[in-house]
């Protein structure tokens, strides 16, 4: 414990505990000087003081002292103790994470106002140089088997193909593209446990399974039993994931005779088939755009917790843990992972997304970006023109101040990330179908 002098006032560290974030100081100041500032603002009111049974601005000094000091003493004591603090922080060229907790402990008005305050560190982040960056960005060519998968899905929610699918065709029927069926599916994974989905329904061609475990099921009939095998690797990273599927058929559907006519397509909005595929490759073209920037943005948040090295409170890695964790349990695999385990990667998550969250911090100050009233209006529009069936959903949402505030939250997220993806060096490499989701 040791003193530290600012101005005249002596600030002493009481206990910093094992977080070398954490600071916990006592001070204290002349009750003089809080009693000489009541009066300055006493005497500054006193020709409009009205009090009852005297004239206004004719109030003994002694009555509106004893009036009004409670308030005034309370607000000077508060302004008197974050001054001594932010003073004494400037000087140990420190700074704060949001408000430090004050403690009044005692007030003497023939000596000295004693105070406590706790106080959560600033961590020293080192200079981030976002041109040193080098990222690849993935784009997805949308192509004609895209348009096509995309058509079948959206035929298959259609009143009209569901309305196909009302008979049996029997049990010698044999399964062909773009049939419906009903099957148990037990997945393994590598040399996991088996995993059970009974009844589970698929289109074949919808690809719900990889199209390859589907295409193998063309000729299934009822009450057969095929056994699929399928290795999936991704190509940016050096991981085989192998797959086993084991699929009984219960009951299939034919669906060869629908089609997607002119028709059918005018009925749901569209005024032609290839008015249809011009939305559809739009919507997809919008949605992998999304997956695309968003698969950036976690790639750049990796890179920045890899190459910038400090360290960060304690505190706040273990309040970000727990919710990390929380996360993981929730995760079907982690069932079979030890405690020790689970924890490890939380904590190792946990740092990183701190670690993040600083830097966020640190370049939105360094170059004043910060959000205005107006972005929050014209992201709440757009949220209300994009979903108007759920607006009351959305409405009840936004009433609320903490909900607000984390929308603000992911609107200034969002702002800097923008910020920095233009800051650093981006290649864009373009994949074909599925091989965008495997690099």
């Amino acid at each position: 414990m040791g003193a530290i002098r600012t101005d005249t006032v002596n600030v002493t560290r009481v206990d910093n505990g094992e977080d070398s974030f954490f600071m916990h100081i006592r001070s204290s100041f002349p009750y003089s000087e809080v009693n000489s500032m009541i009066e300055d603002e006493v005497a500054a009111r006193a020709d409009n003081f009205a009090m009852p049974g005297f004239r206004k601005g004719h109030v003994p000094f002694a009555m509106m002292k004893r009036q009004i000091k409670s308030e005034l003493r309370s607000n000077i004591i508060m302004n008197k103790t974050t001054n001594i603090v932010a003073d004494f922080l400037d000087k140990k060229g420190l700074s704060s994470i949001g408000e430090p907790s004050y403690m009044v402990t005692a007030i003497d008005e023939l000596g000295d106002v004693t105070f406590e305050a706790k106080i959560l560190l600033m961590p020293k982040i080192p200079p981030i140089n976002l041109s040193e960056i080098n990222l690849t960005r993935h784009i997805a060519e949308v192509d004609q088997d895209v348009i096509e998968r995309a058509k079948r899905q959206f035929l298959s929610s259609t009143k009209e193909f569901n309305e196909k699918f009302n008979n049996n065709p029997g049990q010698d029927y044999c399964t062909k593209h773009g049939d419906r069926i009903k099957a148990d599916v037990e997945m393994t994974i590598g040399d996991a446990e088996p995993q059970n989905n009974a009844d589970f329904l698929m289109i074949i061609g919808l690809e719900i399974l990889p199209s390859d475990v589907e295409n193998a099921l063309i000729g299934l009939k009822v009450g057969d039993i095929k056994t699929v095998e399928h290795t999936q690797q991704h190509k940016s990273k050096e991981v085989v994931k192998k797959f086993k599927f084991k699929i009984k058929s219960i009951s299939s559907y034919d669906g060869t005779k629908i089609e997607l006519t002119d028709e059918l397509a005018v009925k749901y909005g569209a005024s032609s088939v290839a008015d249809l595929e011009n939305q559809l490759k739009e919507k997809i073209t919008t949605e992998l755009e999304v997956f695309s920037r968003a698969r950036l943005k976690k790639d750049l948040m990796d890179e920045i917790s890899r190459i910038y090295e400090f360290e960060v409170p304690n505190a706040l890695v273990e309040k970000a843990k727990l919710d990390v964790i929380k996360w993981l349990r929730s995760k079907k695999e982690s069932e079979k992972r030890s405690d020790e385990d689970l924890e490890a990667e939380a904590l190792s998550v946990a740092k990183s997304r701190v670690k993040v969250g600083f830097v966020i911090s640190n370049i939105a100050n360094l170059n004043s970006i910060k959000v205005t009233k107006e972005e929050i209006e014209m992201f709440i529009d757009l949220q209300r023109k994009q979903d108007p069936q759920n607006a009351d959903k959305f409405e009840k949402f936004i009433s609320s101040k903490e909900n607000l505030a984390d929308l603000e939250s992911r609107i200034f997220e969002e702002k800097v990330v923008d910020f920095m993806l233009s800051r650093i060096t981006i290649q864009t490499v373009t994949a074909k179908g599925d091989e965008f989701f495997m690099v």
